[in-house]
């Protein structure tokens, strides 16, 4: 946080400065909300990689502790070295490579490449009937059709340079659902496609996977136009699609169903 004075850095009962960080804005302004000594500070948004490469090294210049927060009924947080700090995280995101290449990273996620060693940890993402009803032929997936959908995701790495990808919390690793680029029902336009478990919804998380997949599908693969499909009854997807300012284009019949076909164009 900062104010009109700058960034505030806190001196730790030990007697060390502390430069505060929060894992999100949200819960910067809710302690800027409750604590009265925050009165005129406004939340500072970086990424990772600025908190990485510029922010833990001047903390490690100057002596200053990283004080890790989060907010619930109250304030609460570690004065961590920075240099723990970035170790830690580098050495969590690098088991996380390993498991299948990143594509993409955005403030809280990873879109990485499926692999067979994912396969244990699906089944209560598409095992349940809320999520599968929108996918596929509409029913739950067990193990073989998860298998089958893994090898497939893996041959349009190969053969597209693109598919459907696992989306991994930075925090914690879990697998959280998919998002991704593939070819539409297999026509020539090609489709923006996600899902996320239940437990994960309504936290922003399709959004922001969803924009880095269209800003790579735009700006790395060259694609010109990407589509996205829903049924007109799955008004949680048809939200997201508008909240990326994707455009309503007509009504079609794709994988065996009909949907709502909305479009966003390069530049839109």
């Amino acid at each position: 946080m900062r104010d009109a004075r700058g960034f505030a850095a806190a001196v730790a009962p030990g007697g060390a400065r502390v430069m505060p960080f929060w894992s999100s804005v949200e819960r910067v302004r809710r302690i800027l909300s409750t604590v009265t000594d925050f009165a005129g500070a406004e939340p500072y948004e970086m990424t990772w990689e600025t908190f990485r490469d510029r922010w833990l090294p001047r903390c490690e210049e100057r002596g200053r502790l990283a004080g890790l927060n989060w907010a619930g009924d109250r304030a609460l947080g570690f004065d961590v070295d920075p240099r723990e700090v970035r170790a830690a995280v580098e050495e969590a995101m690098g088991a996380l490579a390993e498991a299948g290449r990143v594509v993409l990273e955005t403030p809280r996620l990873l879109l990485r490449e499926w692999t067979p060693a994912d396969l244990p940890h699906l089944p209560p993402i598409y095992g349940d009937p809320d999520l599968t009803r929108f996918v596929g032929d509409g029913s739950p997936r067990g193990p073989a059709e998860m298998s089958a959908e893994i090898e497939r995701c893996r041959r349009l790495y190969r053969d597209r340079g693109f598919g459907l990808w696992a989306v991994v919390l930075k925090a914690g690793g879990a697998v959280i659902g998919h998002c991704g680029l593939q070819d539409l029902d297999g026509g020539k336009d090609v489709a923006l496609a996600y899902a996320l478990g239940r437990a994960w919804r309504g936290q922003g998380y399709a959004i922001e996977a969803a924009l880095a997949t269209i800003r790579h599908g735009f700006d790395v693969l060259g694609l010109t136009r990407i589509v996205a499909v829903t049924q007109r009854v799955n008004a949680a997807s048809i939200k997201v699609m508008e909240k990326l300012r994707m455009s309503f284009s007509h009504e079609a019949e794709h994988y065996g169903k009909q949907v709502v076909v909305y479009v966003i164009e390069r530049g839109a």
